[in-house]
C-alpha cells in the first residue's frame, strides 16, 4: 500500500471505547476509491480492550494513531486532531459511521472544481446498530441555503464534512473547547462569515443511530448550546431587530425539529409569521443570488408544513394567504410531498441528535 509523505486529505476520526463499530468504520476508509490520504485516529484514552485490539490490528501505513494520555473529550480530541493534520483538506468522520467508497473522491473533485468553496458536506443515509437502513437525511445544498438554515439549525452532518485546511490556518479557527456538545454547529456558525460553503446532494456516508449515540430526548446541555449558537448567529445577521427572546427560542426549536422539548407558549402561526419576517429581511440582502428563488420556495413549503402539522392552531388562514402571495404554486407541491414531509419531521425528532 502506498504511503504518501504529502497526503492531500487528512481523515480525522476520534474514538473512545468504540469497539462495536470501529472495524467497519476503519475498513470503509481503507476502501475509498481516492487513496492519497492519511487516516488520523485520535484515541481518547480508550479503556475498552476491544477498541485497543482493533486499533492495534491495522498495519496500514496511512493510518496514524495518536493516543491521548487521558480522556479529554470529543471537542478537545478534535482540536488536537486538527493541530496534527497534514492534509490540504480535513475530512471529519465518526467511529460508528460508514463512508461510501467514493466519499473522498467526490468531495475532492468538487473542491478542485470549485476553488471558492472552503467547507463541504453531504447528505447521508441512516442505519441502525445492525446496519439496517432507516432513511435518508437531505441537507441544504447552496451557500445561501446553508447560511439561512444555520440561523436555526445545524446545516451539516458532522461526519460528512470536509474543510480546506487553509481556511482554518488563515483564520486561526478550531473547535471551541468550551463546547462539550453541539461543537460542530458552533464551529460552522463561526466559520461561515469567512468562507463559502456547499453540501453535495448525494449521500456519502451511512450515519449510524444506536443506543450509545442518541436518545429520543436531547440533553439539556445540548439544547442550551444549540440555542446559544443560534441566538448568536441571529443577532449577527439581524443586529437592529429587537426580538422577543421567548418567541425566537420557540422558533429555533420548531425549525430545528426539537419538538419534544418545546414548551407550547406560542401558536405555531406566530412562529411562522416571525420566520417570514426574518426571511423578508434576509432576502433583501441576497436579491441577486442565483439561489434565492429556490430557497424562497423551500421556505414557503416549510411554513406550510409548520402551520398545517397537527394540531392546527388559530391564525392559519392569515399565514396561508401570506405565503400564497409569495408563491401561488405552493399547494401543488405541498399536497404532493406532505406524506414524506410528515414522516421526515417525525424521523428527525428521533434521529437528528448529533453524536456529540
Amino acid at each position: 500500500m502506498l504511503l504518501t509523505t504529502h497526503p492531500l486529505i487528512t481523515v480525522l476520526m476520534p474514538v473512545y471505547n468504540g469497539g462495536a463499530f470501529l472495524r467497519l468504520a476503519i475498513e470503509s476508509i481503507q476502501r475509498q476509491t481516492y487513496q492519497n490520504y492519511e487516516f488520523l485516529i485520535v484515541d481518547d484514552g480508550s479503556t475498552e480492550q476491544k477498541t485497543i485490539e482493533i486499533l492495534r490490528s491495522f498495519h496500514d501505513p496511512r493510518i496514524v494513531i495518536y493516543q491521548n494520555k487521558k480522556n479529554i473529550g470529543l471537542t478537545n480530541s478534535l482540536i488536537k486532531g486538527i493541530e496534527l493534520s497534514r492534509g490540504a483538506f480535513i475530512a471529519r468522520f465518526d467511529a460508528d459511521d460508514i463512508a461510501l467508497p467514493h466519499r473522498l473522491e467526490k468531495q475532492v473533485a468538487y473542491f478542485l472544481d470549485h476553488p471558492e468553496i472552503g467547507l463541504l458536506g453531504s447528505a447521508c443515509f441512516y442505519i441502525d446498530g445492525s446496519g439496517r437502513f432507516l432513511g435518508r437525511q437531505n441537507v441544504p445544498e447552496s451557500d445561501l441555503e446553508i447560511r439561512w438554515h444555520s440561523l436555526f439549525a445545524n446545516p451539516f452532518i458532522h461526519s460528512s464534512v470536509m474543510i480546506r485546511r487553509s481556511v482554518l490556518v488563515n483564520g486561526n479557527f478550531n473547535y471551541d473547547p468550551e463546547c462539550k456538545t453541539a461543537q460542530d454547529y458552533d464551529f460552522w456558525v463561526r466559520l461561515l462569515p469567512t468562507v463559502r460553503a456547499s453540501n453535495l446532494p448525494q449521500a456519502l456516508i451511512y450515519y449510524r443511530i444506536h443506543d450509545a449515540s442518541i436518545s429520543s430526548v436531547l440533553s439539556e446541555e445540548q439544547v442550551d448550546t444549540h440555542l446559544r449558537v443560534a441566538f448568536n448567529g441571529l443577532k449577527q445577521t439581524f443586529p437592529t431587530l429587537d426580538l422577543d427572546k421567548g418567541l425566537l427560542q420557540s422558533l429555533i426549536l420548531e425549525v430545528a425539529n426539537i419538538r419534544n422539548l418545546q414548551s407550547r407558549k406560542y401558536w405555531r402561526t406566530d412562529l411562522a409569521i416571525l420566520y417570514l419576517e426574518l426571511w423578508d429581511i434576509f432576502k433583501i440582502e441576497h436579491l441577486h443570488n442565483n439561489s434565492i428563488s429556490r430557497l424562497q420556495k423551500k421556505i414557503v413549503y416549510e411554513v406550510a408544513t409548520m402551520i398545517l402539522y397537527p394540531p392546527i392552531t388559530r391564525g392559519v388562514l392569515k399565514v396561508l394567504l401570506r405565503i400564497t402571495r409569495i408563491d401561488v404554486t405552493w399547494p401543488l407541491f405541498f399536497i404532493k410531498s406532505v406524506p414524506g414531509s410528515i414522516l421526515g419531521r417525525v424521523r428527525t425528532v428521533f434521529f437528528r441528535n448529533r453524536k456529540s
